[in-house]
């Protein structure tokens, strides 16, 4: 299994392929559907790493900290991998890049989803996650 670091690049060099600039706050909630999609449709995660609850949504801190030197500005990293994303995967980061950053961070913090649970009006900043959480939210969205 590969890990979120190997998907941010592939997220971000898919971008760049596509001329879209990408922010890591796209990129952190990209990250999030990417998970969720996987869950959806394979019934297992994409990758382990567990995903932080902070103020804009739910992050990978390792990804968050390493593109963090760019703030709200677009990441300019040369990700020179080769693209191994399937079309479900492109499809979703292309829904994704015709939103709003702020309409991303609205889904992904809904009321009553994975990170509103752990957020929990800032009690649990920087908390983890549960996987668990996010299967029971990919579960709630897709019987709707």
């Amino acid at each position: 299994m590969k890990n979120a670091m190997f998907y941010a690049k592939q997220v971000i060099k898919y971008c760049h392929e596509n001329n879209h600039k990408i922010t890591n706050l796209q990129l952190q909630k990209i990250l999030y559907f990417l998970q969720a999609q996987n869950i959806k449709f394979h019934n297992e995660p994409l990758f382990e790493d567990d995903f932080e609850a902070f103020q804009y949504g739910a992050i990978i801190y390792e990804v968050y900290n390493n593109y963090s030197r760019y703030a709200a500005h677009a990441i300019a990293d040369d990700i020179t991998d080769r693209l191994e994303l399937s079309y479900k995967q492109k499809s979703l980061i292309e829904n994704c890049m015709n939103l709003n950053p702020f309409k991303l961070v609205d889904i992904n913090t809904q009321v009553g989803g994975a990170w509103y649970k752990t957020f929990n009006n800032g009690v649990g900043i920087g908390e983890i996650i549960p996987k668990k959480h996010i299967l029971l939210e990919v579960k709630e969205l897709i019987n709707e």
